[in-house]
């Protein structure tokens, strides 16, 4: 993903409940994401170009069955601050909490 939209994608890793977003010409760290609820690595997240503006933003879908967090099955678009953080541009439930799984095949698409 290209979080400040001048290239090259920089490396996007989860933490224990945030993402980090890394310079792949430095391995600085770029931004952090407040906390996504539950564990981040359910995260599956996406670079897409939701806003036009020359950079890509994260669209991450939560596929938790796991853990005891409510709205396990969550859609959260986020985006470069150009401060550091990555900040939750919308977030949306995908479906309640009461059983069942949700399947997610390619998020993104421009319809």
């Amino acid at each position: 993903m290209d979080i400040d939209g001048v290239g090259p994608p920089e490396v996007v890793i989860p933490t224990n409940t945030t993402l980090r977003v890394w310079s792949p010409a430095t391995g600085a760290l770029v931004a952090e994401s407040t906390s996504l609820g539950g564990f981040a690595y359910w995260n599956f997240c996406y670079p897409a170009n939701v806003d036009a503006d020359p950079a890509d933003e994260l669209a991450c879908v939560r596929l938790d069955n796991n853990s005891a967090v409510t709205d396990r099955w969550r859609v959260t678009v986020l985006d470069h601050d150009g401060a550091g953080g990555l900040t939750t541009l919308w977030s949306s439930v995908l479906a309640p909490d009461d059983g069942g799984n949700l399947r997610v095949a390619d998020p993104v698409a421009d319809l």
